[in-house]
């Protein structure tokens, strides 16, 4: 049988195997766990409920871990689907619960400098199964340690990275810090490039005095724009890495933050149309980036066909978005078409996700595109821009 057939879920960690013959309905690794005695931190068990997901089990599973002098531990809870009725209790040698059944969170890691480390789950009557009920990751850490220098660094591309000193990814229990300074009238775009660590265990951390708060920047945070202060003051957002005592995965290990700099400032009073045919981009705000528009901002611009152009030609406006965070509260940035001093269309919080606005505008008339932008945070680069044709359709006609 190979490993594709039996559709596991894979964990890219370095460890060791150990043979394990199951008997009496025992659980994955519950015969060697009795107690199972780490020798150092370069050693990861994986325990699970079962073999595979369709596993009947009615049996109680008993792990006991122990660990060297200087060492506690790191247990990671990866599966957890068990009924109800099923208890699960993590403790050590006095009996403290570190995680039960009713405060697991799936990925975390749960730390303890207690030398020994007990994990219980209590029988099932689940006959059938589609997700394993239980498993988790256990390694060992130091509980006296040094903080040691990450040794991050700035380079000339304005990319925060871990491993400009490390070759095989960035240390144990290390640390490092960086302020970004915000110009006036400028955007930064922190995002991820070609980065991993591990989730929950190790983390980057930005500090905003605007919020007044740490905020943690997860793998499945791709980017966040940070925006300028409105009084022309600099901003500064410090930014720290943390990692823990366990094992590094590899190479692959570290974090590069690529923080693009953008001048802030309102795209052309006139956004011209051509009559060859050719789509004109027009980016209503921070013409220096094509990826996100500024906040703080009140832009104006009038669309206009070409004087040389047929008389009979028309304007085909389309306005194009990308989508914003949806725990999003205050989104109070709104653009708006405005045609003889009347407004034709807008897009604002209610209809700005992923939205695709295309109309036709006469160009005798006055079309002006307002924006009028806040400075709300964003997970994600907010983006919007028009798209702009000469065309003899009439279709939609303002």
């Amino acid at each position: 049988m190979y490993l594709s057939e039996l559709n596991l879920r894979i964990y890219d960690f370095q460890g060791f195997v150990i043979h394990n013959e199951l008997e009496n309905n025992e659980c994955f690794l519950e015969s060697v766990s009795n107690p199972y005695h780490f020798n150092d931190e370069n050693q990861i068990l994986y325990i699970r409920s079962s073999i595979l997901k369709v596993n009947e089990r009615k049996n109680p599973c008993n792990w006991h871990f122990s660990a060297p002098d200087g060492y506690g531990f790191k247990i990671v809870i990866v599966e957890f689907n068990a009924l109800s009725d099923v208890t699960l209790a993590v403790t050590n040698s006095t009996n403290f619960y570190i995680v039960n059944q009713h405060s697991v969170i799936i990925d975390k890691p749960y730390y303890n400098e207690d030398q020994n480390l007990y994990v219980f789950l209590s029988n099932s009557n689940q006959s059938f199964l589609l997700r394993y009920e239980f498993g988790a990751y256990i390694t060992i850490i130091k509980t006296k340690f040094e903080v040691v220098d990450a040794k991050c660094v700035i380079d000339d591309d304005d990319s925060w990275t871990s491993n400009y000193y490390h070759s095989n990814g960035y240390p144990n229990n290390a640390y490092c810090n960086y302020t970004l300074e915000i110009p006036p009238n400028t955007i930064v775009i922190a995002q991820r490039h070609d980065d991993y660590i591990i989730e929950k265990a190790d983390f980057v951390i930005y500090f905003d005095v605007l919020s007044n708060s740490y905020e943690h920047f997860n793998n499945n945070d791709v980017a966040k724009t940070f925006y300028a202060f409105k009084n022309n003051s600099i901003r500064k957002i410090n930014w720290g890495f943390k990692s823990d005592g366990s094992v590094r995965g590899g190479d692959d290990i570290e974090f590069v933050f690529k923080m693009q700099f953008s001048d802030c400032f309102c795209n052309s009073p006139i956004f011209f149309v051509y009559c060859d045919g050719t789509y004109y981009e027009y980016h209503v705000t921070n013409t220096t980036s094509s990826v996100a528009y500024c906040g703080n901002m009140k832009c104006n611009s009038t669309i206009k066909l070409d004087p040389s152009c047929p008389k009979h030609l028309f304007i085909q406006l389309t306005i194009v978005t990308s989508a914003y965070p949806s725990k999003l509260i205050d989104f109070t940035d709104n653009f708006r078409l405005i045609t003889d001093n009347e407004t034709i269309v807008s897009v604002s919080s209610t209809n700005f996700s992923y939205t695709m606005v295309q109309i036709y505008i006469n160009p005798n008339s006055t079309n002006i595109f307002e924006s009028l932008t806040a400075d709300t945070e964003l997970l994600i680069p907010r983006e919007l821009y028009l798209e702009l044709l000469a065309t003899e359709s009439s279709e939609k006609f303002i």
